[in-house]
């Protein structure tokens, strides 16, 4: 190395680093093909400048010459003849005033413009939109009315009707001997007074809500308005838990759902042979039968029992001897 440093020129020019690269044919071969490469990108470079050039010019023959505007010639503004006398003056004047201006298009001619040169690539247009949002307030006119609103008066509490309910339940409810509720009218007002604890409400349907959650420990139910039987040591607890049972089972006011859920449950127990179970599902249109009469809450008579009669067999006299 220190020999090739000794030989080497104290100016190198290229000649000098392609002879050096002979050692190295992959530096020399790399550097070869950099120089091809910036020498190709050149020559791209001046034939695009050269036709860039020859467009040029023949768009400048094209346009031609700019038309040129007459120049004011002073000497003869100098030696021009002035009017003789005062009136020939004023003549003069007048018709200077009155003489028409050039128009703008004279003065300024147009000038063809060259093409602008279109991108090959298209750009993609570029477009403001204007969002405004408004709150618009519409005013209808309404004529004016002064009819009295008529206020909704409650019904009057009727239970409901056990006609359709299998014997075996009809026994187990009551009608109760207060009513549930009275309507009392006072100036207008209606107010809903509560029969078993004498609470006030606005509506019935305020009465209905508060009953349905609050009776229930006092064997009412406030959906067909009568109260079950149930044994007097029967707790508080055991009465809801009644209540409810009588609610989803076979309460006869029982709300849409609660009916399909009903039939769909009886369905469901006579396709797995339990008829008997089946039928202590109330559905209304539906008939019970073959059902042994059941009493699930009250008390006990002895004609509505079903129970197995026990069978007496004469003893020998060996067992009556061992007796």
């Amino acid at each position: 190395m220190f020999a090739a440093a000794e030989e080497s020129p104290e100016h190198p020019d290229i000649s000098d680093v392609l002879r050096y690269l002979e050692n190295a044919p992959v530096m020399l071969r790399a550097l070869q093909e950099f120089i091809s490469a910036k020498q190709q990108y050149e020559d791209m470079l001046l034939t695009r400048l050269a036709a860039y050039e020859g467009r040029n010019a023949q768009q400048n023959m094209e346009e031609g010459p700019a038309p040129q505007e007459p120049e004011f010639n002073i000497e003869e503004a100098e030696w021009a003849p002035l009017p003789d006398s005062y009136d020939a003056e004023e003549q003069w004047l007048a018709e200077a005033e009155l003489a028409p201006l050039p128009d703008d298009s004279e003065e300024s001619p147009e000038v063809p413009v060259a093409p602008m040169e279109i991108s090959s690539v298209d750009e993609p247009e570029e477009a403001i939109r204007e969002i405004v949002l408004r709150s618009r307030t519409i005013t209808i006119p309404v004529p004016v009315t002064h009819a009295t609103v008529a206020v909704a008066v409650p019904e009057v509490f009727h239970p409901a009707d056990l006609g359709d309910l299998p014997d075996q339940f009809r026994r187990e409810l009551e009608v109760p001997q207060a009513e549930p509720y009275t309507v009392v009218r006072e100036e207008g007002n209606i107010t809903i007074v509560c029969g078993i604890c004498d609470r006030q409400f606005e509506t019935l349907k305020g009465w209905r809500i508060y009953a349905s959650k609050k009776h229930k420990q006092d064997g009412f139910c406030a959906r067909c308005g009568h109260n079950l039987l149930l044994p007097p040591e029967f707790t508080a607890a055991q009465r809801t838990a009644a209540i409810e049972l009588h609610a989803l089972d076979w309460c006869p006011r029982a709300c849409a759902a609660v009916m399909d859920e009903r039939q769909v449950k009886r369905r469901r127990l006579n396709l797995v042979g339990r008829e008997e179970d089946a039928q202590y599902l109330f559905v209304p249109g539906e008939k019970s039968h073959g059902v042994k009469p059941v009493i699930p809450f009250g008390t006990p008579h002895a004609a509505s029992l079903s129970l197995p009669i026990p069978m007496l067999h004469p003893l020998s006299n060996e067992g009556g001897q061992a007796g």
